[in-house]
């Protein structure tokens, strides 16, 4: 496998074809929707007390105050519910788009925004169902993963506290213990949540791709992509690592620019708040470079989006079994 002529290429389809940035942009702003992080604060118990006070100070109207309020968070649940439906669709649709595109480039073909937007959208209800599928497994493997480093911690905690406990000198070698041992449980934890994820991932890629390209249905698609990934297993680590090589390096190389960017207009914006005392022109200048910030990082995640869908559709046409036709018989004379 030549992963170095498959990302070249990838960066040329890319480059030459920019109606693939369009869904690559859209894809960016909607791909952050898969998951989301759950913190617990403090918690405070509501007592009757508290109602009492509450009412003592509330306006003669509380109950219409309370009624705006419901209806206030009626409407954000509402938009909120409308957005995520508008989330799946441009996402899923610009999934299919450049598969599909990528597929058609590579043929030798002519594509266009509204090839691939049709291409996408055939195939929006499926992709969705794959990735729900794999969610919910991906579910069901945590909870296990959970359970099981959880015994496992308890299993290494449990000498560690003996030798605390323990009458005698044992105390160092039971800190030691604890330490040592609970990095390596880290270590180990983290290496398998990676592992976990990227075969994942690329299972995810891999389903994706049959099923647009392939025309598979989703349960079918899916035992493709395992097979898949089961038979290349090496080549499609690899490729995973090359692109996840790729994305930390771009990072390295960008950080210290839009550092000293951010850096430099904040000074900028500081000064002139300082020198003028008045927030209003810092407000006035900040906000239109925020804004132009904000937009730049967004067109360079979605070219990179789009760059790294067709390093993937290539990869998968290219581990596809060659098709050997047979020459045609000479005619008899």
């Amino acid at each position: 496998m030549k992963y170095s002529e498959i990302i070249q290429r990838a960066v040329q389809i890319t480059w030459r074809n920019k109606v693939l940035w369009v869904f690559g942009i859209a894809l960016a702003l909607f791909g952050g929707m898969q998951g989301g992080n759950s913190g617990g604060g403090f918690q405070y118990s509501f007592g009757s007390a508290d109602m009492q006070r509450w009412s003592q100070g509330m306006p003669p109207d509380w109950n219409s105050v309370a009624a705006g309020i419901l209806a206030i968070v009626g409407l954000v649940a509402v938009l909120a519910l409308i957005w995520g439906i508008i989330g799946i669709i441009v996402r899923y649709t610009s999934v299919g788009a450049l598969i599909g595109m990528t597929a058609e480039i590579e043929a030798g073909e002519k594509t266009s925004f509204g090839a691939g937007l049709r291409r996408g959208w055939r195939r929006l209800l499926r992709l969705f169902a794959i990735n729900l599928v794999l969610g919910i497994i991906g579910f069901l493997v945590a909870i296990v993963m959970v359970l099981v480093f959880a015994a496992l911690g308890i299993v290494i905690v449990l000498p560690g506290v003996a030798m605390i406990a323990a009458e005698g000198g044992l105390i160092a070698l039971g800190v030691l213990w604890l330490v040592l041992l609970g990095i390596a449980w880290l270590g180990l934890l983290i290496a398998v949540a990676i592992v976990i994820g990227g075969a994942f991932s690329v299972v995810r890629e891999y389903a994706f791709r049959a099923c647009v390209l392939q025309e598979q249905g989703v349960f079918e698609a899916l035992g493709a992509a395992y097979a898949l990934f089961r038979e290349r297993l090496k080549q499609s680590a690899a490729m995973w690592l090359l692109l996840a090589a790729v994305q930390i390096g771009l990072g390295v190389i960008l950080l210290p620019f839009l550092l000293l960017i951010g850096a430099g207009a904040g000074m900028s914006i500081s000064a002139l708040a300082l020198s003028s005392r008045s927030a209003w022109p810092a407000l006035v200048i900040g906000a239109p470079l925020a804004l132009v910030g904000g937009l730049a990082l967004l067109v360079g995640g979605g070219i990179y989006t789009a760059f790294e869908s067709v390093a993937w559709t290539l990869f998968f046409q290219a581990l596809q079994p060659k098709v050997e036709v047979e020459p045609e018989p000479e005619p008899e004379a």
